[in-house]
């Protein structure tokens, strides 16, 4: 299984389990020194989703999780088709966290949100769902099949300041900056009371390579 834009792979270490091999993938070397892996067959890539630097058709599927946005879609696309077997599944992955903790941890990060071009323009495709259209318009993959599931996320401190970095317009910052955005969070969950729930929305999104 490829884990495309993965960041650190949580969800290739929630799936290592269940599969031969996970190659998490991501543009950032840096995120990939962060994998949260417990097995041993979770392996890191740098590379482009517009340009994946394994061969063709070697992946029996591939997971694309709150990352899609930073692609372009129909180059990723394209490549996707390319990597994938015949019959492999595309799943893409919305997470979509809710509730007043969560409220709070977004105003504290807010003033960081449109600090780069790249988080801008991610933004615009996030809005447009531009990674559908090009999945629509692929001559490689079938109907787009979907699923809403609703779960609570019941995390740690330590958990929730290691997601929080993770969030696009906060991975970018560093120095001073990133400082000060993690003293924001930080003043958030000092006030948080009882256990830290995070509700959350997950769209699950996948299509079949022809």
């Amino acid at each position: 299984m490829l884990d495309i834009g993965s960041g650190p792979s949580q969800v290739g270490a929630s799936v290592a389990s269940v599969v031969r091999m996970v190659v998490a993938i991501d543009v950032s070397a840096a995120m990939l020194t962060g994998l949260t892996n417990e097995s041993a067959n979770v392996y890191p890539l740098a590379s482009r989703a517009e340009k994946l630097a394994v061969r063709n058709e070697c992946a029996d599927a591939a997971i694309v999780a709150n990352a899609f946005h930073w692609f372009d879609a129909d180059l990723a696309v394209a490549e996707f088709a390319r990597v994938l077997r015949r019959s492999a599944v595309l799943a893409v992955v919305w997470y979509r966290p809710q509730g007043h903790l969560y409220d709070q941890l977004v105003e504290a990060a807010s003033p960081w949100r449109d600090i780069t071009p790249q988080v801008t323009a991610s933004s615009e495709r996030f809005l447009h769902n531009e990674w559908q259209a090009a999945i629509d318009q692929s001559p490689h993959f079938g109907t787009i099949r979907d699923r809403r599931i609703t779960t609570e996320a019941v995390m740690s401190r330590d958990q929730i300041r290691g997601w929080v970095q993770s969030w696009s317009h906060i991975s970018m910052l560093e120095g001073d900056q990133l400082g000060a955005a993690m003293k924001s969070v930080d003043a958030v969950l000092k006030e948080a009371d009882g256990s830290l729930v995070i509700p959350h929305t997950l769209d699950l999104h996948w299509s079949a390579r022809r």
